[in-house]
């Protein structure tokens, strides 16, 4: 199997596309350059077995580098390590974080610290975690979910956070090969992940976080990376104003808030990773999944009216992560 690099005339569409072409058992087949497709492509012609003995692009430059399959699952097992050490500092933001915004009051005298200080410590007894208690899902795991000096429940959060975490860098690495935009995708869900726990946990989505993800999204797609540009504007602002119109005609017609601002930021955000398009599935699959919820909770007999307060934001996280990574 051998590959060549080239450029391809792409005709009505103007301009020229780089693509691949692998020469498979005497036959050319042309692919974009995108080497996880031609490595996909490799798995479904010949298998696991005989692939495993062929040569195959390597993921990082698109091109043959004379190694098996194994380096494609080493980027995905390496993947899922490092989101989930970035699930793990994900906990300290969600814990810590809201604290530090002026979100929510300290228990007690105690301060919960900045993201750099102290050292992660048991929020029921503070004692300092051991580091040998502190390998993300390994560890919770092992300590059967308490902590190792004081016996308490861990919250399970922790434990959920660090595979969401993982399993956002494997969705990364997985749908946009390695590169620039495998590492922004991972930001952005990770970014998600923990907006839709503050706001579970504490009814607010921080600007600390939503509006640095605007700007990144922004500045991702320039280049068009994952949109073209102006519709990423374009999304960044009609996602903050559709939102922001339905807070201020609530709070008009029943004198009170129904909508915070920061849901509309948090959809300016994913307007701006994701484009204006895709924002009418965003919001559909974000109003379905709450009243999915909403209708769990009424089957477990919990009671709810207009009074209760229902977090529109991790259906938003979810929703957008959805869209991103299948538009």
């Amino acid at each position: 199997m051998l590959g060549v690099r080239s450029r391809l005339d792409t005709g009505s569409m103007g301009g020229y596309m780089p693509y691949t072409i692998m020469f498979i058992d005497g036959q050319a087949v042309a692919f974009e350059q995108d080497a996880r497709d031609v490595a996909l492509f490799c798995l479904k012609l010949r298998g696991w077995e005989s692939l495993t003995k062929r040569r195959h692009l390597d993921l990082t430059c698109g091109r043959l580098d004379g190694r098996c399959v194994m380096s494609i699952w080493f980027q995905y097992f390496l993947s899922l390590g490092l989101g989930a050490l970035a699930g793990s500092f994900l906990n300290v933001v969600i814990w810590r974080g809201p604290a530090m915004w002026g979100l929510v009051e300290s228990e007690g005298s105690a301060s919960r610290g900045n993201l750099l200080a102290p050292r992660s410590y048991c929020p029921s007894c503070r004692t300092p975690i051991q580091t040998s208690h502190n390998v993300p899902l390994i560890s919770y795991l092992f300590l059967r979910g308490r902590c190792a000096s004081c016996a308490q429940p861990i919250n399970p959060r922790y434990l959920i956070v660090e595979a969401l975490g993982a399993a956002a860098g494997l969705a990364a690495i997985y749908f946009y090969g390695a590169g620039l935009a495998a590492v922004l995708a991972g930001v952005y869900l990770l970014v998600l992940i923990a907006l839709a726990a503050i706001d579970l946990e504490t009814g607010y989505l921080p600007d600390m976080l939503t509006l640095p993800l605007i700007a990144i999204g922004l500045a991702a797609n320039v280049g068009g990376l994952f949109v073209p540009f102006r519709e990423a504007v374009i999304g960044a602002v009609a996602g903050y104003l559709s939102l922001w119109a339905v807070s201020a005609g609530y709070k008009a017609l029943r004198g009170r808030e129904g909508l915070g601002l920061g849901d509309a930021k948090l959809l300016a955000a994913l307007g701006a990773w994701t484009g204006w398009m895709a924002l009418p599935v965003i919001v559909l699959v974000a109003a379905v999944t709450t009243l999915i919820v909403v209708g769990a909770m009424s089957m477990r007999s919990q009671e709810i009216d207009a009074e209760t307060a229902i977090p529109f934001g991790p259906a938003l996280a979810f929703s957008g992560a959805i869209v991103f990574l299948w538009q």
